[in-house]
C-alpha cells in the first residue's frame, strides 16, 4: 500500500492514521494489561513477552 503512495500529501495522510490507530490502541493498552493479569502474575505477565523477545534478538531492541 505505500508504494502506491506518490505524492506528499498522501504519505503524511497514511502516517496520520497509522499514527491514529496506534494512538488509540496505545490509550488503552497498559489498562487492558492490568485487567488481563491478576496482581500476583502482572508483572510476569507484562515483561514476559519483552524478555522473549529481547533474547530472541539478542538484546538489540534499543
Amino acid at each position: 500500500m505505500a508504494a502506491q503512495v506518490t505524492s506528499p500529501p498522501g504519505g503524511a495522510g497514511h502516517l496520520v492514521l497509522a499514527f491514529a490507530v496506534l494512538a488509540c490502541y496505545l490509550s488503552v493498552n497498559g489498562t487492558a494489561t492490568a485487567e488481563v493479569f491478576p496482581a500476583h502474575i502482572r508483572a510476569l505477565g507484562v515483561g514476559f513477552g519483552y524478555a522473549v523477545a529481547n533474547s530472541l534478538f539478542e538484546g538489540r531492541l534499543r
